[in-house]
């Protein structure tokens, strides 16, 4: 995997972790695609505005949430899987939820262009051609 793909991957799951939509918003394509029909029933959600605003939807249910990458596969120079395993706790209710999701990533010059996030992390690898 090289090492810039891998690095970029890392620095976007920190930058959620840390809710800092603006350092995601530098790594993202102005021509970003974000696909949640999968897990969310929305989307996709195209351009930095709109994936930032469904970013903060999430947040604003979500007292505490995280994510972190089990695995990144490098499929090509500009496209990798990542599985990562996410949690978080509701405002007010306290519910804590976790799952096991697979995320494709394309990337574009260097930046996060378009991710398909998929509820089971084999179907991710699968629609990747990996197993």
């Amino acid at each position: 995997m090289s090492g810039d793909s891998a690095d970029l991957v890392r620095a976007s799951i920190a930058a959620f972790n840390r809710r800092d939509v603006d350092a995601l918003r530098e790594m993202w394509d102005d021509d970003i695609e974000f696909d949640v029909t999968d897990v969310l029933l929305t989307g996709p959600h195209r351009g930095k505005d709109e994936v930032a605003g469904l970013l903060r939807g999430l947040w604003d249910l979500l007292e505490e949430m995280w994510m972190e990458a089990e695995r990144i596969e490098e499929v090509s120079d500009e496209e990798l899987v990542v599985v990562v395993h996410q949690g978080g706790r509701g405002h007010g209710s306290g519910v804590a939820v976790e799952a096991r999701r697979g995320h494709v990533m394309r990337l574009r010059h260097g930046r996060i262009w378009r991710v398909k996030v998929y509820a089971d992390p084999a179907s991710a690898l699968a629609a990747a051609g990996l197993r």
